[in-house]
């Protein structure tokens, strides 16, 4: 283990890799902001951190004036390193509203801005490490989470028939477009919920398309990596109508398998099919444009 928390009567202390940076950071947080309270997630809360590591804290405010906070934060928060990079403000579904800071001792900070009116139900939010709590009402939130998780009462399966159709709809405007970069990235997001369900059918956790890849690899070795490399494509047009049909049979496989387990929408079917021969035929006509 590179790291632990140490439960006393004060403050909770990190000790590790960046200890000293990270301690600075949940000293500053606390003294410069209005939060109730800190968590830690990522690699760091599950004790995978490595060097190259970045730190995700998770800053709990009031629920009023929240929004204002949200925007007074980079004024606010005074850093214990130099800025190399600062991030504008982003909103990561599922995680929060998004600062990002990179130190001249090359330390990537990610500050997610939560609150209860606007934190998601998420399986990551088990895995939330909380370092300071100045309420408890931090704590109850993601006890009710772990609850939910353990119950199996979160329908992983709805958010991730829900990711891949709204994915199947850019992918149509783009090939009706004949938008061909966009399509490429399409293809990334599209690879992406793939391999969050054959997380989710092959390990028993939670599905999402965020940041499985380097757990999965660890479980499923040299094989499945070959067998998404050969999802990647290649110098032709041809491979793009090619590798879109390998991965839409690879979500739809692992659907048919975790459906046991979770019950879909029947209009799914019918809806996914339609998209799919809509997007064949629209590359079909960009391919012979």
């Amino acid at each position: 283990m590179t790291e632990k928390i140490d439960n006393n009567n004060g403050p909770n202390k990190i000790t590790g890799i960046g200890k000293d940076t990270l301690n600075s950071i949940i000293e500053n947080a606390k003294s410069q902001l209005p939060i109730e309270a800190i968590g830690i997630g990522g690699s760091l809360a599950t004790k995978r951190q490595d060097t190259y590591s970045d730190f995700d804290i998770f800053l709990f405010y009031p629920t009023k004036a929240f929004l204002q906070n949200v925007q007074l934060f980079p004024i606010q928060i005074q850093h214990c390193r130099q800025v190399v990079v600062a991030s504008h403000l982003k909103y990561i579904s599922g995680y929060g509203h998004l600062y990002s800071y990179v130190f001249t001792n090359k330390t990537q900070i990610d500050y997610f801005l939560i609150c209860e009116e606007t934190i998601d139900m998420i399986p990551i939010r088990a895995k939330t490490q909380i370092i300071y709590d100045k309420t408890g009402n931090y704590t109850r939130i993601l006890s009710s989470i772990k609850n939910e998780i353990k119950n199996n009462s979160i329908n992983y399966l709805d958010a991730a028939i829900s990711e891949y159709v709204l994915r199947l709809m850019k992918i149509r405007k783009n090939s009706f477009r004949k938008k061909i970069l966009p399509l490429i990235t399409d293809l990334d997001k599209l690879r992406a919920i793939s391999i969050g369900l054959d997380y989710c059918a092959l390990t028993g956790d939670y599905y999402t398309s965020e940041k499985v890849e380097a757990h999965i690899e660890n479980k499923m070795g040299k094989e499945y990596v070959d067998n998404i490399l050969r999802t990647v494509p290649q110098c032709s047009f041809e491979s793009i109508i090619k590798v879109f049909k390998v991965l839409r049979n690879n979500v739809l496989n692992r659907i048919d398998e975790l459906v046991k387990l979770y019950p879909i929408n029947g209009l799914f079917r019918d809806v996914e099919s339609e998209l799919y021969h809509e997007i064949i035929n629209l590359l079909g006509e960009t391919n012979e444009s």
